[in-house]
């Protein structure tokens, strides 16, 4: 299994978890490397249909 694949695996596992949410995470290749190696921007639209600030739903789904 890929990196790409595992973080696609573990992001979805936490956005249910968290929410009981299924969702397919958009997790790709950073195009900033100052940024990190992968970058995954659901927690935009995740916080629009749950009615939280992009931010919380992210510090939410925090995987470290």
């Amino acid at each position: 299994m890929s990196v790409l694949s595992q973080l696609k695996s573990r992001f979805q596992q936490a956005v249910w978890a968290e929410f009981a949410l299924e969702i397919n995470p958009q997790v790709t290749v950073a195009k900033d490397p100052k940024f990190g190696d992968y970058q995954c921007n659901d927690a935009m639209g995740l916080g629009k249909k749950l009615g939280m600030k992009p931010r919380d739903v992210a510090q939410k789904l925090s995987i470290g």
